[in-house]
């Protein structure tokens, strides 16, 4: 099969998924590593057609909603990659679409120059400089996000309607009693790297997870890179073979996030992602930084008192639970647009697009 039959193939899988009755939503999902949609799909599913196209031929995060597979890049027996760009079709009504990977590729033509766009961004925060030419409108999260998007995309309209993904952070973990277990989130994705950085992470990796079983007494739950896992990486391979005897490492193998919700302490680098976690568990969590500067974000000062920059600094904050619950509230109530309730707004928000 040659690309262009490769292409038809592709069309006539989405085709065959759209609805001629009802309004037809496209969810794009090219990060397997986490969702930004939150229970978006479900409740929209329950007012239009909504198809989920995703790069990883892995529906389970949909169960029970239309999915089609649509890899973001192929490759060709010499190794030249093409996107999958050419694809065009009618009667798509809205492509709502989330940070992605090369996201310039995925331009206004991208199945359907027709369709409205909705971008709804992972962060709460504010965004980094980003390219949006092709967005109709966006999800914004929060005061603080907007006055980026106002620079970033003038022209799109902006829909103060909190977020998804971070409503969702907060219901699981509220769900979820916390256990006595330690969790360590590894961000570094090995592919595509330099052997001698592959070698250097991996050993940075094992070697902690060496250093928590000396200083924290209970379970340690260690999930590296949801990428590292899909493509059995040989350096996770190796930390696996490494320490599967040790009955206090339980290695996280999906996504599901259900050792990570019931976690007393959270430990990742300095990231978005740890900060979005101190800020939806209100539990204890230690962004480990010993090597970069601190980034110079806007609510850096909220969460200074979590970072720590060498071993005997995250000792201290092994044993020291007490977590600044009553600032991460009073910034989310002062920042977040329709806490616990963004679903729903956005989902109104979707019908009026839909409607005009």
């Amino acid at each position: 099969m040659n690309l262009k039959q490769y292409h038809e193939s592709l069309r006539k899988s989405l085709e065959s998924l759209l609805d001629s009755k009802r309004k037809n939503i496209v969810l794009l999902s090219y990060d397997p590593s986490s969702e930004p949609f939150g229970q978006l799909p479900s409740v929209l599913g329950e007012r239009h057609n909504v198809v989920i196209v995703g790069s990883a031929n892995n529906p389970e995060p949909y169960a029970g909603q239309s999915f089609v597979h649509i890899p973001f890049k192929i490759f060709d027996e010499n190794s030249q990659r093409f996107h999958i760009t050419p694809i065009q079709l009618k009667g798509i009504d809205l492509i709502i679409m989330p940070d992605l990977f090369e996201e310039q590729q995925l331009n206004h033509e991208f199945l359907n120059k027709d369709a409205k766009r909705l971008y709804i961004p992972r962060t709460v925060f504010a965004p980094p400089a980003m390219k949006l030419d092709s967005v109709d409108y966006i999800a914004v999260p929060s005061a603080m996000a907007l006055p980026a998007f106002e620079q970033y995309a003038p022209n799109a309209k902006k829909l103060p309607v909190g977020s998804p993904l971070f409503d969702s952070l907060v219901a699981l973990f509220e769900d979820n009693p916390a256990e006595k277990n330690l969790y360590y989130a590894s961000s570094v994705q090995y592919a595509n790297l330099p052997t001698t950085l592959i070698n250097l992470y991996a050993g940075y990796d094992s070697m902690l997870l060496e250093w928590f079983l000396t200083n924290y007494k209970h379970q340690i739950d260690y999930a590296p890179h949801i990428m590292n896992i899909l493509n059995n990486h040989p350096c996770y391979l190796q930390i696996r073979q490494k320490w599967q005897a040790e009955s206090r490492i339980r290695f996280v193998q999906t996504a599901d996030n259900a050792q990570f919700a019931q976690s007393k302490c959270f430990v990742s680098d300095l990231s978005v992602f740890a900060c979005h976690i101190a800020l939806a568990s209100l539990r204890q969590t230690i962004l480990f930084a010993p090597a970069q500067n601190h980034k110079e974000w806007e609510h850096h000062a909220l969460f200074g008192a979590l970072v720590a920059n060498n071993l005997e600094q995250m000792r201290t904050r092994l044993n020291d639970v007490n977590v600044p619950k009553e600032k991460f509230i009073a910034w989310r109530e002062s920042n977040l647009y329709h806490l616990k309730q963004s679903v729903a707004r956005l989902a109104d928000c979707i019908d009026e697009i839909l409607r005009a």
